[in-house]
């Protein structure tokens, strides 16, 4: 009765209107308020009370479908509450205070002219294809998202303790122009790809060895909106940075690997280099701002460090 007590006095309409949702009910009511107390009790560490305070229903996220399609509630929970417990081990009492005050800009360029940047955000309660949001940025306008949250390998299909999923990556409607013009400033780079340079270097801070991307099969806005509307072709993405495809993600170390320089041609060898020493610097730059100002300890920074490739 005491988890009771708590669960409803966190959001009562919140907790009706989940509770009735029969699709949630995969175990007793009583095991329900058991482990929901426990997400209660995680989300109100200190750490937590900034996100609490703006998004109190990130408690009930777990309920509705959450990082991929097909996981069970009883999964979905388990993802939660690995996500902020790792966070709690790792970074600094006002890392969600930060994050949902300013954006923190995690990497930054100027290139003819025009500033370009990746900022970190919470993902908001519309999205949920993960808790952290990477935003590329042209001129302080948006223009591309990727969103991941930290998950037990398990549930990833990895042998690795935990993962970075990423289960959105897409660029905003409206902004086709203004995306292929910064692809091209970004030495023809994909925003998707720098993205994703970026997360292998908050995944190098966090100490996480592996990318899950989530697929096609399983994304949570592909199986939801019009085909016709939304389409970003995610098992052939991730195939491109060599992913290894398992059920439901496709798995990539970090750092991630390359194709040999040697099996590209001479007169592209140049351009090829050129473009992993701009993605390296991406990865470098981000997880050097992680650790600097929001990671508990900054004692490891040099052993830490990401080299960008030769």
């Amino acid at each position: 009765m005491h988890a009771l007590w708590h669960t409803i006095r966190e959001s009562p309409l919140g907790f009706a209107i989940k509770l009735c949702d029969g699709t949630n009910w995969d175990e007793s009511v009583l095991a329900m308020l058991r482990e929901h107390f426990k997400v209660l009790s995680i989300m109100r560490r200190p750490l937590m009370r900034p996100l609490l305070r703006h998004y109190p229903m990130v408690t009930y996220r777990y309920f509705g479908t959450y990082i991929a399609t097909s996981f069970t509630k009883k999964v979905r929970r388990d993802i939660l509450k690995a996500h902020y417990l790792y966070l709690a081990d790792k970074v600094k009492e006002g890392f969600f205070s930060e994050v949902l005050r300013v954006k923190p800009t995690l990497w930054r360029a100027i290139i003819d002219g025009d500033k370009f940047a990746i900022a970190l955000s919470f993902t908001h309660k519309q999205h949920y294809e993960g808790d952290l949001l990477l935003e590329f940025q042209k001129n302080a306008v948006p223009l591309y998202h990727l969103s991941f949250t930290i998950v037990p390998g398990c549930y990833a299909g990895s042998a690795a303790r935990e993962v970075i999923a990423i289960g959105r990556l897409q660029g905003l409607r409206g902004q086709f122009d203004e995306i292929k013009a910064a692809t091209k400033q970004c030495r023809d780079i994909a925003l998707s790809h720098l993205l994703v340079a970026a997360t292998q270097g908050i995944a190098a801070a966090l100490e996480v060895k592996v990318l899950a991307g989530v697929r096609n099969s399983e994304q949570i806005t592909m199986n939801l909106e019009d085909m016709a509307n939304f389409y970003f072709d995610y098992d052939a993405f991730w195939e491109t940075l060599l992913g290894t495809r398992c059920d439901k993600f496709y798995l990539m170390p970090v750092p991630l690997p390359e194709k040999s320089l040697d099996r590209i041609s001479t007169s592209h060898r140049r351009r090829a280099r050129l473009r992993r020493l701009f993605k390296g610097e991406v990865a470098a730059s981000t997880k050097r701002f992680f650790i600097e100002n929001f990671l508990k300890s900054n004692s490891y920074i040099d052993q830490l460090s990401v080299v960008p490739p030769r």
